[in-house]
């Protein structure tokens, strides 16, 4: 979301500034306010923070364009920064990473705008993001809920075996999302970012 944040003020190319701060020595320099830069990112999680800032870098009209569908009655430039590059961030995990779950993102993105903006921009940012979530996958909420794993094997089943299902089950079977309500009409948004904006 920083990064994010960082592209829309400055312009800078997603390459470039990845180039420029997804570096030790960056992270070091950025702990100094922040200090989640004081851990170190794996392979796996540097991957993922690439993949998140390009296609963001490449869609954000898309993703634009979805934030000002659902945000009845505000335009983009009225709405908190902050806010702003968390949902690109969200709507870009919704559209473009099928193994993360619509609910996984959306709860994730709240959780962490919640360190940075008023509770009713929080709400304004559910709101939108989840039916974003519902107008890209219209059939979540006829899905039927996905069964509890059984406590024991059945009989002649090993717990190998019954893990092995489950597995396959999760794979064909998308989490049912839950019920979000529409943005709430004129929340008060600030137009410029929280006071402590990320880094």
């Amino acid at each position: 979301m920083h990064f994010v944040f960082e592209m829309m003020f400055t312009g800078t190319p997603a390459e470039e500034l990845l180039q420029r701060e997804l570096r030790e020595e960056a992270f070091e320099e950025r702990s100094v306010s922040a200090p989640m830069y004081n851990a170190v990112i794996d392979d796996e999680q540097a991957l993922y923070i690439r993949a998140v800032v390009t296609q963001v870098w490449n869609h954000s009209d898309e993703l634009d364009e979805i934030i000002r569908r659902h945000a009845k009655g505000w335009r983009l430039n009225r709405i908190d920064r902050v806010a702003v590059a968390m949902m690109r961030v969200c709507l870009c995990e919704i559209l473009y990473f099928s193994w993360i779950p619509n609910k996984a993102a959306i709860n994730e993105a709240v959780e962490i705008l919640k360190r940075y903006v008023d509770p009713d921009v929080v709400k304004f940012v559910n709101g939108i993001l989840g039916a974003a979530a519902r107008e890209h996958d219209p059939e979540i909420d006829k899905r039927p809920k996905k069964a509890k794993k059984p406590e024991k094997p059945a009989e002649g089943e090993t717990p190998a075996e019954q893990a092995a299902e489950a597995e396959a089950a999760a794979e064909t079977e998308k989490p049912a999302e839950p019920a979000a309500t529409e943005a709430p009409a004129a929340p008060e948004i600030p137009a410029e970012p929280a006071a402590e904006d990320p880094v």
